[in-house]
């Protein structure tokens, strides 16, 4: 991200489109001001930092058909190593909710939970890309 003077628009270089927005618009993680609790977000947002340009790849709650050039272009940035894992939510059995994301599971439910079973304890890592679904524990 690049910016011209702190009030003015910021961009984020790159991207396949030009992408424009004011500093306040940014997310607090991005412009957090100056307070004792902006310090503590800024070393938490550079743990965070070294965490992504040390992992091996990246895991996107997206899928290449809604953002494929976004995805290609970040794919490249990343070597390829780049992970689209969504929009799945294939527990929530609500009427009105799967009307809403359609009426077929993206995946089938029996060959999901039989793979599940068949792997070794402790070696399946649960991604919760949202906050729709809750990890309770055994």
């Amino acid at each position: 991200m690049r910016s011209r003077i702190g009030w003015c628009i910021e961009w984020v270089a790159g991207l396949p489109d030009n992408i424009s927005m004011t500093k306040a618009q940014l997310p607090g993680l991005f412009n957090p001001g100056s307070s004792a609790k902006a310090k503590e977000t800024l070393l938490v947002r550079e743990r965070i930092r070294d965490a992504e340009l040390r992992a091996y790849g990246t895991v996107i709650n997206s899928f290449d058909e809604l953002e494929t050039r976004y995805i290609d272009q970040f794919r490249e940035m990343k070597q390829g190593r780049v992970w689209c894992i969504g929009p799945f939510c294939n527990s929530n059995k609500n009427d009105l909710d799967r009307a809403q994301r359609g009426s077929k599971d993206s995946i089938n439910n029996h060959e999901c939970m039989t793979w599940l079973d068949s792997q070794r304890k402790c070696s399946v890592i649960y991604a919760c890309l949202g906050s729709l679904a809750r990890l309770t524990p055994l």
